[in-house]
């Protein structure tokens, strides 16, 4: 099938392709180095493992709506919660509504914990039948001190975060990587603690992406505040992240998804998840 990047519905590529589309980034970073390459972890990790039909609803830690999960059919997906979590008590809720009238919405809810040593200890959290939403605490200890946390708790200028999303936007249509790597620094130094990698931006397949792909049109912007402004959420119409790189080859393709969540570090916008 040829491909035709003026017809290339980013949409419905999110929507076969990605449960959690914008969380692309968020769950590759969540995933520590294989086991067999190290005898402990450095801190714990905390990963969703969701089993659900006929359901859609949000994922809210500590109050920022970090995804979103929707199934027809029967799937099972993960989604790793450590880069959001911070050192003490953390609040999480799951929410579902009833998307289907011929069905119960089904989602249960388990979380593997992989302490510094030791196996995965896996707890059935929650199982939700009807429409509705659980809460469950979690308390962590031995987390770093994620990028994120050092963001501005503030009122902050809408405009402004979306001239520097369309600054980011257009670094990617002018394949200037320099200007790419510096507003995601943030991002990228949290993921290397949290795969134990260096140089992930430096991948080569992430390069080949911004060279060969082709940038989607940037739509009209959302954004919604979290944290009291520490992390600021921002989104097109269809709730995903607002740049969106695809490199189509042979019969599949890759994509890139950022630009999602921000915040101002140091008086400077960056890309933090």
């Amino acid at each position: 099938m040829r491909f035709d990047p003026k017809n290339f519905n980013s949409r419905r590529f999110l929507t076969i392709f990605g449960l959690f589309g914008a969380l692309a980034a968020v769950m590759l970073f969540t995933k520590p180095k294989d086991p067999a390459d190290r005898s402990s972890n450095d801190f714990p990790h905390y990963t969703l493992q969701l089993t659900s039909s006929h359901a859609k609803g949000s994922i809210i830690l500590n109050g920022i709506s970090i995804g979103h999960h929707q199934a027809q059919e029967k799937q099972v997906s993960r989604i790793g919660l450590t880069s959001w979590l911070k050192n003490g008590t953390n609040t999480l809720y799951i929410t579902t509504s009833k998307p289907s009238v011929d069905h119960r919405p089904d989602i249960k809810v388990q979380m593997d914990f992989t302490p510094t040593k030791g196996g995965v200890e896996t707890q059935e959290l929650f199982h939700l039948t009807q429409a509705s939403s659980k809460k469950f605490i979690i308390e962590a200890t031995g987390l770093p001190d994620w990028q994120w946390l050092n963001g501005e708790a503030t009122f902050h200028d809408f405009d402004e975060l979306k001239r520097v999303v369309l600054k980011l936007h257009q670094a990617f249509e002018a394949k200037n990587i320099k200007t790419i790597r510096a507003m995601e620094r943030p991002m990228f130094h949290d993921m290397e603690l949290m795969t134990g990698r260096e140089g992930l931006e430096r991948r080569v397949y992430r390069g080949e992406i911004i060279k060969k792909g082709r940038v989607e049109p940037l739509g009209k912007l959302t954004i919604v505040p979290f944290d009291n402004g520490r992390i600021m959420r921002v989104s097109t119409g269809d709730g995903e992240a607002p740049i969106r790189v695809y490199y189509h080859y042979g019969n599949g393709g890759k994509l890139i998804l950022t630009g999602q969540f921000w915040s101002k570090i140091d008086g400077q916008w960056y890309v933090v998840r």
